[in-house]
């Protein structure tokens, strides 16, 4: 639903997406403001949501007595993981300056 928002969006202003005969990818709507804000806010909130799964997974293994290194190892991977989906998210290429 969200995509179909920043697209609207990103159709709506024609500088923002390069005319091409094939549906825009998520670089091209989400480059440009106002788009880039809906991306960027897209993604913190599935990082956070994906934290918040995942310390309730990990309470959840731990009440259950599995106190291994497995359960530890996938909370602190996914801690990096939605710590890279948040760096996608707010650093889009064209926001970068070189």
């Amino acid at each position: 639903m969200c995509d179909l928002f920043r697209y609207g969006i990103a159709v709506s202003a024609p500088q923002h997406v390069v005319p091409t005969p094939d549906w825009p990818t998520i670089s091209n709507t989400g480059s440009f403001a106002p788009e880039s804000c809906v991306f960027s806010q897209v993604f913190n909130m599935c990082a956070f949501l994906g934290y918040y799964m995942l310390a309730v997974y990990y309470k959840y293994c731990h009440a259950k007595g599995a106190h291994g290194a497995l359960n530890s190892a996938c909370l602190y991977i996914g801690i990096v993981i939605m710590f890279g989906i948040m760096m996608v998210g707010n650093f889009q290429f064209v926001s970068i300056r070189t």
